[in-house]
């Protein structure tokens, strides 16, 4: 199978997000990915390594780095356990709906077309992708971004970022992205947050980009609505025990 790290930088400070991370882990774990390099921040953070440590053995890395210098600066010290060709940013409040075969099959196919970064998450929820000249595989759909593409994406999705966060891709692009980091007067989220690690629309030095998505819906939100009915929640297929809670635009540097 594909080699491939599950990398995760994440703060879990409520019973709920603790919860909604074993059932994301659960969702794909058993896809026997190549390592794991988990930093948890947050007043949960021990129980959350208790669990993690119970299900994998010397395939996972963790560290508990929460500096003041930020999100950026503690990834970059993490990024020599990672050597693998590709990595995946876990999100722990997404959760695999699609099964491990599928994302095994997934993993196959971003190795055989070579692509820079695949998004595995919010499928179909906008049209930024409509009239693009794609290609295929069984698993995904995949497309030069360049500056046409980019301006069919802007036109069918006026604002539509350039990379986010809910993706698998090229440890060479992770690394890049990382070390070169918003200067302060860009930032627009808290250093403690991993937000500023997206490019807007208008970012177009990070082209051109082999991007790809896959042609089935593979992991969906537990409660965000990026379109009407969209979450995991909305559908019914999973529980609500408290409702959704921004992280974007508060500071989390505390324990």
């Amino acid at each position: 199978m594909t080699k491939i790290t599950i990398f995760a930088n994440f703060y879990i400070d409520t019973e709920e997000r603790f919860l909604r991370m074993q059932d994301s882990f659960l969702s794909f774990y058993l896809a026997k990915p190549s390592k794991w390099v988990v930093n948890i921040r947050g007043k949960f953070k021990h129980r959350a390594a208790t669990f993690l440590r119970k299900h994998l053995d010397e395939e996972l890395t963790l560290t508990y780095l929460h500096s003041k210098a930020g999100w950026f600066y503690d990834t970059a010290s993490l990024l020599q356990y990672i050597n693998t060709k590709y990595l995946m940013l876990w999100m722990e409040d997404h959760i695999n709906i699609a099964g491990i075969d599928y994302y095994k099959s997934v993993l196959e196919d971003i190795e055989s077309t070579d692509i820079d970064l695949l998004y595995y998450t919010f499928h179909n929820i906008d049209s930024r992708y409509d009239h693009m000249p794609v290609s295929s595989t069984e698993t995904i759909y995949y497309f030069l971004l360049d500056l046409y593409a980019h301006k069919i994406m802007q036109q069918n999705y006026p604002g539509a970022y350039i990379i986010w966060y809910g993706a698998i891709m090229k440890n060479t692009l992770f690394r890049k992205i990382i070390l070169n980091p918003p200067r302060k007067s860009e930032r627009k989220y808290p250093v403690d947050t991993p937000f500023d690690f997206e490019k807007n629309a208008t970012q177009i030095q990070w082209l051109p980009l082999l991007t790809g998505f896959t042609r089935k819906e593979f992991f969906a939100s537990v409660d965000d609505d990026r379109k009407p009915g969209y979450s995991l929640q909305s559908r019914g297929l999973y529980p609500i025990r408290e409702g959704r809670k921004s992280y974007a635009h508060k500071s989390t540097n505390t324990e």
